[in-house]
């Protein structure tokens, strides 16, 4: 087992190029600030707004109904979770409560978000085909794990002109008029060979998500093999999915909630300064079973799921109780060295 390196004080380092966040910090984020108790932890923050983007997400997965009256609340939703995820690291810098369980909390939901937007846009268009599927979500997280590995590698995280906020508001704007008959129409209408307007904005922000994602890997200067082979593998099981009998929105929460096992695990190797882990083989295992059996339905797409979930709460209890753990050998280091001084101290007074 790794053992983490023991800090007195958890430093977080960024870059924030992004023009919304610097909007919404200049703008929004003080005055609802200034009216927060100082009680209020960062990370209660940090659940309310995961707790926005899966409300939403929840809602996106009602297109399957044709539920679309309610989907005004879709960028209500995702305002408030941009509004809550700047807010919680102001709250963090003002109340002095930086810890490493924050910054895990923040990118997992953060990289939750992505899954969600852009499986999301897949699911209100209907874009069923494989390839599109495959590309989307796989170079969507690739970003997101990207980005973390360059946290990883070089202690900062950089965020650029067009950042992850950015990204949400787009994806955001591309799901809610879909709620407008018309324009869903014409977005699935083919316009070029088989290219829909939708299947071209998917194409070019995969474009751009990839290049970013590149520049990631090109300033953390290496990429290990357990890096490569979650790559790999989510490929891998994305294309597996596409052969398997469940519909299409659980092919998209499923290959979201592999993928986040790996995130959640390089997450957990930033926050404790472990060394990264390799990604999950499990489930290819299960998902070539699945192919085998060809039945079932029911009974494996319950033995997916109960896997995928166990598998993240297992990653991120063991990452609450190690971090909590690590605060306790440290506060019982502090201790020791204030008895030390408090010693020291009287020892010089008796001499004098």
């Amino acid at each position: 087992m790794n053992k983490s390196k023991e800090k007195e004080e958890y430093t977080y380092s960024y870059e924030n190029n992004s023009f919304i966040d610097g909007l919404l910090m200049k703008y929004v984020v003080p005055p609802i600030l200034n009216r927060l108790p100082m009680t209020l932890r960062p990370n209660s923050i940090t659940m309310f707004s995961g707790l926005c983007a899966f409300s939403a997400f929840m809602i996106m997965l009602q297109a399957a109904l044709s539920r679309y009256h309610v989907w005004w609340l879709i960028p209500i939703l995702m305002f408030v979770y941009l509004v809550s995820d700047c807010l919680d690291g102001a709250q963090a810098r003002r109340t002095k409560m930086f810890s490493p369980l924050g910054e895990f909390l923040d990118h997992f939901f953060d990289s939750a978000v992505t899954g969600y937007l852009t499986g999301g846009i897949l699911i209100v268009y209907r874009e069923l085909d494989p390839f599109y599927f495959i590309m989307v979500l796989v170079i969507g997280y690739f970003t997101q794990a990207a980005s973390f590995w360059e946290r990883y590698k070089t202690g900062k995280m950089f965020f650029g002109k067009f950042s992850s906020t950015e990204t949400v508001c787009t994806l955001t704007a591309v799901i809610f008029i879909s709620c407008f008959e018309p324009v869903r129409n014409f977005m699935k209408t083919p316009l070029f060979w088989v290219i829909s307007p939708v299947r071209g904005f998917l194409i070019v922000s995969c474009f751009f998500a990839f290049l970013n994602g590149v520049k990631s890997l090109i300033r953390a200067k290496s990429v290990s093999v357990k890096f490569f082979s979650f790559v790999l593998l989510s490929i891998l099981v994305a294309l597996l999915l596409s052969f398997t009998s469940f519909n299409f929105e659980t092919k998209v929460v499923f290959i979201s909630l592999y993928i986040m096992i790996y995130l959640a695990k390089l997450l957990v190797s930033i926050t404790l300064q472990q060394k990264d882990r390799y990604p999950d083989f499990g489930f290819p295992v299960i998902l070539v079973i699945v192919l085998l059996v060809g039945s079932h339905q029911y009974l494996c797409f319950a033995l997916c799921l109960v896997y995928l979930v166990f598998s993240i709460m297992i990653i991120v209890f063991n990452n609450m109780f190690e971090y909590i753990r690590v605060k306790m050998r440290l506060i019982e280091k502090i201790k020791e060295r204030r008895v030390s001084r408090i010693n020291e101290a009287q020892g010089s007074e008796t001499e004098d």
